[in-house]
């Protein structure tokens, strides 16, 4: 690489970690947690690099990004910054800084550390940057060759991300080719490096993902594909499915549906039922603490929930009942806005619904413009 690319990326700071016993604390965190929602990156390799400080610098923020979900917010201040989202950002330019520059020369570090930014990037302003980084994994995934259980553990990681990311960003589809591995196992996640119980959620998730798929898809086709048999075969499903994050997902579907719907009527009273029921599940996660075992994705359902009482509020402006609702929405993604990047943009949503003086956010998804919550 010519020097003065190697002087730019020193300028950014792109060879520089944080101080070593938060980066010991960033890097636990994503190994005990994150890659349980992400199994893309070799945990074992990753710990032998990190002994002897030897980790891609491209990997190393893409896994500090990620750690820094579940960290408290005293490891992250001991980093030097004031909270998550203020590290992840950082961290988010440096990794975008050595992807623009080619500066990373081994697609497999290229590949997963691609896979878990477009899980954990930066919210601040830029909710689309997730399809970037999706993008970036695909194209370099169609150029390798890896073992079959690896690659089945990434194209079903990379397939349950565009799915959910398609969903709450409002976009297209990146996967639309029919599944090129069989179904993953959570054989193949604990292979990956995953606890036997975070395997079966995760696989579990991978199974939410498909059904919404074939909703995005219904979307896309303008409403020629019936969301009908999509939303009747998860809900047999999960019948007998009790965690709370799977439940979540659950409503979350029915929630993107009726917002997606060019017709939404037929959705309405299930739409009610869903909105309701995850402000009665995130309530009580609020009082005992408990959001922290929720999975990634999972938080999206209090998101659509807000946005289906902005809605609701703004069509009538009087029912109490709808504004209370509202309010558990805002808390509760308030609490989620270390944890969660996108909260940054449905808590704008909600400010400038409240006060047209605030910030206007950034590329908020037809769904949302469609119901003319707020003006320019």
């Amino acid at each position: 690489m010519p020097p003065q690319q190697l002087q730019y990326l020193e300028s950014q700071q792109c060879f520089a970690a944080v101080p070593t016993d938060s980066l010991d604390a960033l890097v636990a965190a994503f190994v005990q947690h994150a890659h349980a929602c992400c199994p893309v990156v070799d945990v074992a390799a990753l710990a032998e690099q990190h002994r002897t400080r030897k980790v891609p610098w491209l990997l190393l923020h893409a896994v500090c990004i990620a750690g820094a979900s579940f960290c408290k917010p005293e490891t992250i201040r001991q980093a030097g910054f004031t909270d998550a989202g203020a590290l992840r950002s950082s961290l988010f330019s440096r990794a975008k800084a050595l992807v623009d520059a080619g500066y990373e020369r081994d697609r497999e570090v290229v590949l997963a550390s691609a896979i878990v930014l477009a899980t954990w990037c930066d919210g601040a302003g830029e909710p689309w940057a997730a399809v970037s980084w999706l993008n970036t994994a695909a194209t370099v995934f169609e150029g390798l060759t890896l073992p079959a259980e690896r690659a089945r553990c990434v194209w079903w990681t990379m397939v349950a991300r565009d799915a959910f990311s398609a969903s709450l960003l409002g976009r297209q589809l990146r996967l639309k080719t029919k599944p090129r591995y069989e179904m993953i196992t959570a054989a193949d996640v604990v292979a990956a490096g995953v606890a036997a119980a975070d395997a079966d959620r995760f696989v579990d998730t991978v199974q939410m993902a498909v059904w919404l798929r074939q909703l995005v898809l219904a979307g896309e086709m303008g409403g020629a594909a019936s969301v009908a048999a999509p939303l009747d075969e998860m809900r047999a499903w999960l019948a007998d499915r009790t965690h709370p994050a799977l439940v979540l997902l659950g409503h979350y579907h029915v929630l993107y549906a009726y917002l997606a719907a060019a017709d939404r009527a037929p959705l309405e009273a299930d739409a009610e039922r869903a909105a309701a029921a995850v402000i009665d599940l995130g309530a009580d996660l609020v009082l005992v603490d408990d959001l922290a075992d929720l999975g990634f994705d999972s938080c999206a359902a209090f998101a659509l929930a807000a946005v289906y009482y902005l809605d609701r509020v703004h069509r009538a402006p009087t029912d109490r009942l709808f504004a209370a609702q509202l309010r558990v929405a805002e808390l509760v993604i308030h609490h989620l806005r270390d944890r969660w990047h996108h909260a940054v943009w449905v808590s704008s949503l909600c400010a400038r619904f409240h006060d047209a003086k605030a910030p206007m956010p950034v590329g908020l998804p037809s769904y949302i413009t469609d119901l003319d919550l707020v003006t320019a």
